[in-house]
């Protein structure tokens, strides 16, 4: 029998709370206006979940990786191995559980698509575990990669459509993201000495400012252009909506705001679970679409 601190132990290896990145597989289904019960959104259910394991697994590697470099870490040091909660071999049965899982959920309740889909993310970020985090611009380029295949996921798990516009928006969105938390790392880095990311001291805060605001820009540009696109129009049969358009712009600069305020440690996560002024913004963005095209 499990005691409750083994328990919550458990649960903070495997970060249910990241699995809210998850989201993204529903995005296929939603834009393609197949977002009501039926067949395809149970298997969207599955294929979030079974994704969500195969990302908790990741994060059991990752943190045996990470060991020795994490007991001296500030933060990390509390996490449940380097502080001795859990036994590296409770992590590896952990994670090997939780990738057996995901696949034979992919494969017996989805797809065949979805377990190569699953197999690809498996392999970019123990990838990334081993030698991608290490090198500068690669590491949150894989990130970025890692979400667009949430999207592909959600994909081939319920046989929608896949737009290239909102392919690339996510892998923005992204990088957005990841350099945010990278200036988070890098400022703590600078004024405290303390390394939080072994490849920090190798980033510039000025080039991570230019890269947010470019981004920025893209985003907001690439957005608008999307909304008042024909091959748009004709899929929703609306020409409205651009309207949906000043809830990202605002999301974008609120979380800029965030960044220079140094609010929530430029954790995505977190923003999106305290931050209410995004969560209005999130909501609202897809409230007005939903409205605009179902």
């Amino acid at each position: 029998m499990f005691s409750k601190s083994k328990i919550s132990a458990y649960i903070h290896l495997i970060r249910i709370k990241q699995w809210i990145k998850n989201g993204f597989i529903f995005f296929p289904l939603f834009f393609d206006l197949q977002f009501s019960f039926n067949e395809n959104l149970l298997k969207a259910i599955f294929a979030f979940f079974a994704f969500s394991f195969i990302a908790s697994s990741l994060y059991c590697f990752n943190d045996l990786i990470d060991l020795d470099f994490d007991k001296n870490h500030e933060e990390k040091k509390d996490r449940p191995l380097p502080s001795g909660m859990l036994k590296p071999s409770s992590a590896i049965i952990c994670a090997i559980f939780l990738a057996l899982i995901a696949f034979l959920v992919s494969a017996f309740l989805v797809s065949y698509s979805l377990v190569f889909v699953l197999l690809a993310y498996f392999l970019l970020n123990v990838l990334y575990s081993l030698i991608l985090k290490k090198v500068i611009f690669l590491d949150i380029l894989c990130i970025a990669f890692s979400f667009v295949l949430r999207i592909i996921a959600g994909g081939v798990a319920t046989n929608t459509y896949l737009s290239y516009w909102i392919l690339l928006l996510v892998f923005l969105l992204a990088l957005f993201l990841a350099l945010g938390k990278r200036r988070e790392e890098l400022l703590i880095f600078l004024n405290t000495k303390k390394v939080t990311r072994k490849n920090i001291n190798l980033y510039s805060l000025k080039y991570i400012d230019y890269g947010i605001s470019i981004l920025i820009f893209s985003i907001s540009i690439i957005y608008l252009l999307y909304s008042l696109s024909p091959e748009t129009i004709l899929q929703f049969d609306s020409n409205k909506i651009f309207l949906t358009f000043p809830f990202v712009l605002i999301g974008l600069l609120r979380y800029r705001r965030l960044l220079k305020k140094r609010k929530f440690y430029a954790n995505s996560t977190n923003v999106i679970f305290k931050d209410f002024f995004i969560q209005i913004i999130v909501v609202g963005w897809i409230l007005l679409f939903y409205f605009l095209i179902y």
